[in-house]
């Protein structure tokens, strides 16, 4: 439940995996949704298909753990919502402000209280700018998977997918990213085109 460490290829079911030419552009909210993952071992995609999971809360999460072989899940509904309203106060206060320094990078997303499976996720994000509007797109869930499900073991004994704070019988499963765009005009003083 944690995004502490990247997962690695050899920990998925590379049977979700199509070649990028092929990821496929969801309507979501106004913005593009491109529903991939993009694995830091293999160029490849993995993009949800008709056989992927969906999972939309806690409990949904929880037995799709005991109900499932490790393959990767998409994130919907209510807690994909989430998720976005909660990178949209970000969103607002750092990058459609023009404070934020960088025009391509990351941050974590505590969710623990609105979604607590997903729990500390990675957004990535990249500004392109035109002369009077700028679009901002985001990625929730790269490198993302829900494991260490056992709340109660000792913070120390953390360790990603591996066999520590796993429940007996569960299986460690991967979230499929989902990437969104934002368009706004572009602020008075955009410090992501200033000189570093």
């Amino acid at each position: 439940m944690k995004n502490q460490k990247p997962c690695v290829a050899e920990e998925i079911d590379l049977s979700n995996y199509i070649e990028p030419t092929e990821a496929e552009l969801i309507l979501v909210n106004g913005g593009a949704d491109m529903g991939y993952y993009q694995s830091m071992n293999s160029m490849a995609m993995m993009k949800k298909n008709k056989e992927s999971p969906v999972i939309t809360n806690t409990a949904e999460a929880l037995k799709l753990y005991y109900d499932n072989d490790g393959s990767p899940a998409w994130i919907s509904g209510k807690a994909f919502d989430a998720v976005k309203a909660e990178n949209n106060k970000i969103y607002n206060r750092k990058i459609k402000s023009g404070k934020t320094t960088l025009a391509e990078g990351n941050y974590n997303l505590d969710m623990f209280l609105q979604e607590f499976f997903i729990g500390r996720t990675r957004i990535d994000y990249k500004i392109d700018t035109s002369e009077k509007t700028s679009t901002v797109t985001f990625t929730a869930f790269n490198y993302d998977v829900f494991w260490d499900a056992d709340v109660f073991a000792p913070k120390e004994t953390e360790d990603g997918p591996g066999p520590n704070n796993e429940l007996e019988g569960g299986t460690v499963y991967p979230f499929i990213p989902r990437s969104w765009s934002m368009t706004f005009d572009n602020p008075k003083k955009m410090n992501w085109l200033s000189e570093h």
